[in-house]
């Protein structure tokens, strides 16, 4: 399913796309997209896991298109990233895609695992 910016479960700002496309492109995956899924582990209960695929959406993935990059989501970890926005930083000493997450009551240190 094709899903317009406005319609999005998640949003990615201009620094996060970017990202994507310059680490898709170094990891041999040009057109491939970024597959998002939450499962359990980390220090607060649930991770983000994100790798760069050259498969098809499976059904019922939500598929999003913005500033020229795509990301996939399967359908069970979309109900924990349904309002979420992915942005990436970067500072001084490192640079990291960055989670802003509504459905996170709790998060660790570093931003990579939370708590529902």
């Amino acid at each position: 399913m094709e899903v317009t910016n406005s319609e999005a479960p998640i949003t990615l700002t201009e620094a996060a796309a970017r990202a994507i496309r310059t680490k898709a492109e170094r990891a041999g995956f040009p057109e491939g997209p970024l597959r998002v899924k939450v499962q359990g582990g980390g220090c607060s209960g649930a991770t983000y896991v994100m790798s760069f695929e050259d498969a098809a959406p499976r059904e019922g993935d939500f598929v999003t298109t913005q500033h020229g990059a795509t990301v996939v989501v399967d359908p069970r970890s979309i109900v924990f990233l349904k309002g979420s926005t992915l942005d990436y930083k970067t500072e001084l000493m490192s640079q990291r895609f960055l989670w802003t997450n509504p459905n996170a009551k709790s998060s660790c240190g570093c931003g990579e695992s939370f708590a529902i």
